[in-house]
C-alpha cells in the first residue's frame, strides 16, 4: 500500500516532474528530486533541485516557455553520478541540450535535442521534437515549422548527439528504416495514397521519435510512424516500436498496431504498453507477446522495480485514477485520486490548465511521484510504500 507523504510545489510556480520514464530521484541515494517549474509572471521556465526534506537547493536552466513545457518541462535528467543535470534548452525549431554542473555552478550547451538523457549521460540519442509538434502534436499540420522537411527522409530519424564534442550524427534515418521494414510495400502504397488524398508532395508524416532507455542503458526503444499526424490530413495511423543496442548493430521490430505509451520493464528485457484491448508485455526482439492487464485507459503504465507483480497506470478523467494492479490476480489493489484539470472543460493541446499525472517509481520502487493540478499551479505528490 502506498500512502501520501508530501506535496511539493516551487512557490508561485507551476511544478511538474519530467516524465513517467525518467526517474526524478537522484541516483546517489540522497533523496533529492529534480523538478521543472514555470513562472507565469516572468514567462519563463526553470529546473529546481529539492531536498528529501523539501528544501529548494538550487534553481537553474532558465528558458522560454512553450507548449511542450506543460507536458514534460525541460526533460531534466540526472547524470549517473548526480553531479550534473541534462536538460532541453533552446526552442523546438532551434533545439539545444544544456548540461548544468551543480558543484561548480557552470553550464555547457550543445546543439541537439532530447527526450531525457540515457542512464550513462552522454551521448544522447533522440529524434527531433520540433518535427513531432509540426506534425500536429499540439495543433494542425505545420510543415513550415519542422526543423527538417518531412519528405526528406534521408535527413531525419534518430540522431546521436555527442555533447562535449558538439557533434551531431544522423545514425538511423527514415529511408533506412523503410528499407528493412517488413511492411515496406504496404507503407509505400499508403504513402502514395496520402499524397493523392491531400494533393500534396507530403505523403505519410513518418518520423522516428520517443527514444526510451532501459535501466541498464544497453538498449533503447523508439517509435516509428506518424503518431501525432493532424487528423485533417486523413492519414491512417502508423505505429511501430523498434529496439536497438547503443551502436545500432542489433535493430529489432518489437511490436506494431494501435499502440500507446510503451516503455521498458525494469527487468531490462521486456517492454510494456497499451494495445487497443489492454496492456501487453513483449520481449525486445518481438517474441512472447502476452496481455498482462485489461486496463484500456491509454495511460502511463510502469512495473514496480521492487515487485514485478505490481503495476501502476493512470487515466485522463478530471480527477485521475492512479491505479495499482496486482498482475497475479489482474485486479486493482489500490486507487489514488489526483485532480488534473483547472477548467470546467478540458482544453486540447499542452497548456497550463491540465496535466498528465505521469506516475513514476523511484529506482528502488519504494516511492511514487505523480503530477497534480488542484489549483492555479501544478505540484507533485509523493507516496511511500508501507
Amino acid at each position: 500500500m502506498f500512502t501520501f507523504n508530501r506535496e511539493i510545489q516551487i512557490p508561485q510556480n507551476w511544478t511538474i516532474h519530467s516524465y513517467y520514464t525518467i526517474c526524478p530521484y537522484a541516483p546517489d541515494g540522497s533523496g533529492r528530486l529534480l523538478l521543472n517549474c514555470a513562472s507565469f509572471d516572468k514567462n519563463c521556465g526553470e529546473i529546481a533541485i529539492v531536498s528529501k526534506d523539501g528544501e529548494i537547493l538550487n534553481r537553474f536552466g532558465r528558458g522560454r516557455l512553450f507548449d511542450a513545457f506543460y507536458h514534460t518541462g525541460y526533460w531534466a535528467t540526472w547524470s549517473p553520478e548526480a553531479d550534473r543535470v541534462f536538460f532541453q534548452a533552446g526552442t523546438p525549431s532551434e533545439p539545444k541540450i544544456g548540461v548544468y554542473d551543480i558543484k561548480n555552478d557552470k553550464y555547457f550547451y550543445s546543439a541537439g535535442d532530447m527526450e531525457g538523457a540515457p542512464p550513462f549521460g552522454n551521448p544522447i540519442y533522440s529524434g527531433l521534437m520540433g518535427m513531432l509538434y509540426a506534425s500536429g502534436y499540439s495543433g494542425g499540420f505545420m510543415p513550415e515549422k519542422s526543423p527538417v522537411p518531412f519528405n526528406e527522409r534521408d535527413k531525419h530519424g534518430i540522431f546521436k548527439f555527442n555533447l562535449f564534442e558538439n557533434k551531431r550524427e544522423l545514425i538511423l534515418n527514415i529511408s533506412d528504416i523503410l528499407k528493412v521494414h517488413p511492411d515496406r510495400e504496404v507503407l509505400m502504397e499508403l504513402d502514395e495514397e496520402a499524397k493523392k488524398e491531400n494533393d500534396s508532395k507530403y505523403g505519410l508524416t513518418l518520423m522516428a521519435y520517443c527514444v526510451r532507455w532501459n535501466r541498464a542503458g544497453n538498449r533503447m526503444l523508439f517509435y516509428f510512424g506518424n503518431h501525432c499526424a493532424s487528423r485533417a490530413r486523413k492519414e491512417p495511423r502508423i505505429a511501430y516500436i523498434f529496439t536497438a543496442d547503443r551502436d545500432f548493430n542489433d535493430i529489432c521490430l518489437a511490436v506494431g498496431g494501435k499502440l500507446c505509451h510503451w516503455s521498458w520493464h525494469p527487468d531490462n528485457e521486456h517492454l510494456i504498453g497499451y494495445k487497443e484491448d489492454g496492456i501487453y508485455m513483449i520481449r525486445y526482439d518481438g517474441s512472447g507477446l502476452r496481455k498482462i492487464s485489461e486496463s484500456r485507459t491509454m495511460g502511463h503504465p510502469s512495473i514496480s522495480p521492487a515487485d514485478y507483480n505490481t503495476m501502476v497506470t493512470d487515466d485522463y478523467l478530471p480527477v485521475s485514477n492512479v491505479n495499482f494492479y496486482d498482475l497475479k490476480s489482474g485486479g486493482i489493489k489500490q486507487t489514488i485520486n489526483i485532480p488534473r484539470i483547472n477548467t470546467e472543460k478540458e482544453m486540447p493541446g499542452r497548456n497550463r490548465y491540465r496535466i498528465c499525472t505521469h506516475p513514476v517509481f523511484s529506482d528502488d520502487g519504494k516511492k511514487l511521484l505523480v503530477n497534480c493540478l488542484s489549483g492555479e499551479y501544478a505540484s507533485v505528490r509523493e507516496y511511500v510504500l508501507e
